[in-house]
């Protein structure tokens, strides 16, 4: 039997990740060189783990720098050859240095570690190394990281946030909160979601995407089941799905809040004609500035201070003076709503990051 993507999509579609180096102090220190540049007052340091595409962090590095925070960056592609770190123990604290091929670090000089769009799933493998050593590798260095998720620093954001947090247990936390969510089954067995009333709107239970290698992704985008018929009742059985009562576009107000700690910026998508907006496409998605209720506020604040999430999206609709909770993205990626809407996204990112990195660790 072939297994399906999200158990009856087949219409999935191949995303080319860019290679390229788009980071700006890497590529200020390649024209320039590390030893011509003024690192004068920049003590305090982020480190980032994270890919190559990640254009929020390459939105906000240059101003990183302008306000007295370096950082150093590991790309997931590139980390086995380009990443060194050595971690022992000294008056009872765990203390080390992080290098790459430019620059080594302190643990004591890094105010904050923040993971991103960083998985071992990306490594571009030397091809002398068999899959048995691939497996053993990688167990290490999740370990690793995992263990860094417990630095006496800030953890801005840990490793592997989407395995921590994962969709069931978003929507448990919104419930607890105050949220209404949509009639909701979580099942590989097709019998169970004929007890919900058809439509249906049937997506990931964690990423929307699987990566394929290092630079391409398949994208698996919710569906919405009209009829029985469509469901590919066999191969439900390989994995289990998200199955929620659907609602239709145009009687719902639909909203995106980016959460940048207690800064919370509200957008709303205006024009939704595909089942997943992300089919449409960004460009084909209309977005407006939205005014969240008070209310409403204050339950996102909640539920991301119970999900322990700081920089985040979350994806709301209001349908008949309720509002439903859907999801956490716990990345959170607001570079393409910033270029549509031309709200201060990066702004709030940076000033969240100065008052981690100055202000909240100087009282401590």
């Amino acid at each position: 039997m072939k297994p399906t993507l999200l158990a009856l999509n087949e219409s999935t579609k191949v995303e080319q990740l860019p290679r390229r180096n788009t980071d700006y102090k890497s590529n200020m220190i390649k024209i320039w060189g590390y030893n011509n540049l003024d690192w004068t007052g920049l003590q305090k340091y982020i480190l980032v783990f994270t890919q190559m595409d990640d254009p929020e962090f390459d939105q906000i590095a240059p101003g990183l720098l302008s306000i007295g925070i370096n950082y150093l960056r590991v790309n997931s592609e590139n980390f086995l050859n380009n990443f060194r770190m050595k971690l022992t123990f000294k008056n009872k604290k765990m203390v080390g240095t992080f290098s790459n091929e430019i620059e080594s670090v302190n643990l004591q000089q890094v105010s904050g570690i923040w993971f991103r769009h960083f998985s071992l799933d990306n490594i571009v493998w030397p091809k002398s190394v068999d899959k048995v050593s691939r497996s053993y590798i990688k167990e290490q260095w999740e370990t690793l990281f995992e263990t860094l998720n417990h630095a006496d620093t800030w953890i801005i954001s840990p490793f592997e946030m989407t395995k921590k947090l994962p969709k069931p247990v978003q929507l448990g936390i919104a419930q607890q909160i105050g949220f209404k969510i949509p009639p909701t089954i979580i099942t590989n067995d097709n019998a169970w979601l004929d007890t919900l009333k058809l439509p249906l709107f049937l997506k990931a239970v964690r990423n929307h995407s699987i990566i394929v290698n290092s630079d391409r992704l398949k994208k698996v985008y919710g569906k919405t089941i009209y009829s029985p018929k469509s469901i590919k009742r066999g191969k439900m059985l390989l994995t289990p799905s998200i199955a929620q009562k659907y609602y239709k576009h145009n009687s719902i107000t639909e909203v995106r809040v980016t959460a940048f700690g207690d800064n919370l910026i509200a957008d709303q998508y205006v024009n939704v004609e595909s089942d997943d907006w992300h089919n449409q496409g960004i460009n084909g998605v209309e977005i407006k500035a939205y005014e969240l209720p008070n209310n409403v506020e204050d339950m996102v604040k909640k539920v991301l201070a119970k999900a322990k999430v700081s920089i985040a999206t979350v994806d709301l609709f209001q349908s008949n003076g309720y509002w439903y909770f859907l999801e956490i993205n716990s990345v959170g990626d607001w570079k393409w709503l910033e270029n549509k809407v031309k709200q201060p996204f990066s702004k709030s990112c940076l000033n969240y990051l100065k008052k981690g990195v100055f202000y909240e660790q100087a009282k401590d």
